[in-house]
This record gives C-alpha cells, sequence and structure tokens, in this order.
C-alpha cells in the first residue's frame, strides 16, 4: 500500500489548554486535530551541530517565532543537537521531529564517477549500534579528510591552518567543507560559502579528496533498521537528475525508501512535477522542506516550504509501527 493512502485521524475538539505558564509540547496527533489552517511543517533544517550558523535552541525558537509547527532538525550525521532542540521545543510548544541527514554516495565509492547523495532519516533510535558505527566512520573520514583539502588550497594559494578551520566549526560534530568556506571567508579570501564552493570547494572543484561514505541503499537500510524512515533529499538539485534516474530510484524503494524530498528550493517547478509523478509511481511519500543552514546558505528560509500535514501524519504513523524515536 503507498504511503499517501493512510489518512489523519479524524477531526475531534482539541484538548483543553493547561494552565501552566510554560507550554506543553504538542504531539503531531494533537497538532492535527487542533490546527484551525494549514500546519507549517518544515521537514529538512541544520544546526550549528553540523553546518548551520544557528544553535539547536535558537533554530528552535527562530521557528516558533516565525509561527512553524513542526521542524525536523537533520544534521549532517549527527545526532548531537538533538538534545538541546527538543528542551527547546518543549518549552515553546513547537514540535520537533528527530533527524538526520545520512551522507552516502551513487555509483563508485571513489573517484570522479563517484556522487554524493543524501538521505534523510526521521525518528532513528540513536543508539543503534550498526548506525552509531556508521556514523563515527563517516565524522573521521571528514576529519581525516581536511587536512587534504588544505594542502590543495594552498597549492592554489589560499593559505589557511586547521585551527582556523576548527574554530569555524565550533561545537560541530566533525569539520566539513562549509567550514573550510567559512574560513575561507574569514580571511577575506571569498565572498561568501556559495563563492567558495562554486569556485573551488564543490563536488566538480578543484579542490576535493574522497571520504567514507555508505551506498545510498546501506543508508537506507541503517535507517529503517534504527527504526526511522528514509526520504531521500533534493534528488535532483545541482544538477543530481544526470543520475539519479527513475529506475535507479525504483531500486532504492525495494530497500524501503519512505518519500522524496521533491518541494525544495533548488528544484524548478517541471522537476517538482516529475518527481511528484514519479513518487506516485512508485508509492513514495512526497515532503516538502527549506533546507535551511541560517546564514550558512542563502535562498533557503525557514520555512520556505511547506510538509502536507497527511503526509506527516503517515510519517508519524509509520515511525510508531517501526518503534521509532518520537
Amino acid at each position: 500500500m503507498s504511503p499517501m493512502s493512510i489518512q489523519p485521524a479524524p477531526s475531534v475538539p482539541p484538548p483543553p489548554v493547561p494552565s501552566a505558564a510554560r507550554p506543553p509540547r504538542r504531539r503531531p496527533s494533537q497538532l492535527l486535530r487542533a490546527a484551525k489552517g494549514p500546519l507549517w511543517i518544515d521537514l529538512h533544517v541544520h544546526s550549528t551541530a553540523s553546518d548551520g550558523t544557528d544553535p539547536p535552541d535558537q533554530l528552535v525558537r527562530r521557528a516558533h517565532a516565525l509561527g512553524l509547527d513542526v521542524i525536523a532538525l537533520t544534521d549532517h550525521d549527527s545526532f548531537a543537537g538533538l538534545a538541546a532542540a527538543g528542551a527547546a521545543a518543549e518549552a515553546v510548544g513547537l514540535e520537533l521531529m528527530p533527524g538526520l541527514e545520512l551522507s552516502a554516495h551513487h555509483g563508485p565509492a571513489h573517484g570522479p564517477d563517484s556522487r554524493p547523495v543524501h538521505l534523510l532519516g526521521y525518528g532513528c533510535r540513536p543508539d543503534h549500534p550498526e548506525l552509531t558505527a556508521e556514523l563515527k566512520l563517516i565524522r573521521r573520514s571528514r576529519r581525516e579528510r581536511t587536512p587534504k583539502l588544505l594542502e590543495q588550497l594552498a597549492g592554489l594559494g589560499f593559505e589557511l591552518d586547521l585551527a582556523e578551520v576548527e574554530a569555524q566549526a565550533g561545537s560541530a560534530a566533525a569539520v566539513g567543507r562549509p567550514h573550510l568556506a567559512d574560513a575561507m571567508v574569514a580571511r577575506g579570501q571569498v565572498v561568501d560559502r556559495d563563492q567558495a564552493f562554486a569556485l573551488y570547494l564543490g563536488d566538480d572543484g578543484p579542490v576535493r579528496a574522497d571520504r567514507h561514505t555508505p551506498t545510498a541503499a546501506r543508508a537506507v537500510d541503517l535507517i529503517r533498521a534504527a527504526g526511522g524512515c528514509a526520504v531521500l533529499a533534493h534528488p535532483w538539485a545541482r544538477g543530481a537528475e544526470a543520475w539519479i534516474s527513475p529506475a535507479w530510484l525504483a531500486q532504492l524503494t525495494q530497500h524501503g525508501l519512505f518519500g522524496l524530498e521533491v518541494d525544495h528550493v533548488d528544484h524548478s517547478a517541471d522537476q517538482r512535477r516529475r518527481l511528484r509523478q514519479l513518487a506516485d509511481r512508485l508509492g513514495l511519500a512526497v515532503t516538502s522542506s527549506s533546507d535551511y543552514h541560517g546564514r550558512g546558505r542563502k535562498g533557503h528560509p525557514l520555512g520556505a516550504e511547506r510538509t502536507d500535514p497527511a503526509v506527516y501524519a503517515v510519517l508519524r504513523q509509520r515511525l510508531v509501527d517501526q518503534k521509532g524515536r518520537l
């Protein structure tokens, strides 16, 4: 059965408002019943626990101030921001969907034909041993890659040391290319992250080095084993339509892929239309997200895309059935 065939619970009167001074955290079922209008749900945001610029608690408060009802914190390869985000969500009464963005690859593991892909994992149990071990490998590989990238930048005339990059990373679980870009900005070598990636650090740029990631199929398997639901993030963004084919997506669906992140700022209207058709054909859910990074990425404002509440209800029920984390 297609995940989209499941319907949310019928509308019933909302529960009474507690008298406590601090608003309680409302569960998704309560949100769906109590809503007097369309819910504002953003299922892909980043904090300083990876490459965002907002600390997790401030990110939650920002979302609440804007009027969002639900956000999913999906930092790269880490659950590190969830505790602080969860406490802030409890304090303001916003629903937090726990998640992560798991790095993976399409094609061979290394070399010019290896392409990065990202799986959003919702509701994973963070203590699952296989997933935990894989995340440690990915983060260690990121750290080990950084000196190689710095050496290549030096060859292009950009002098940076590791301490500068680590200072930009701050509390992030692992140093990544965005932190190198931030160090270049701080030195006045580039204007912003976008320029750093466009000219030097992008996947097809002159500064690159291999790192460990699982295959996309393995990433889906790990997310599901940890009780979570896997959604392919921005599948056709930044030229990825050239290698993410319908046939490849059909194979990934056989591993238990839950959905596609169709409504994303980097997708054109035509790509969204065709991805919706493809999701319908494969029985996949359609999600909508901002991919917010704070100041780290232009043109991706928090809440820029809204996931359908009915899809969110299906996602939540699937996590309940799989004994995932909510």
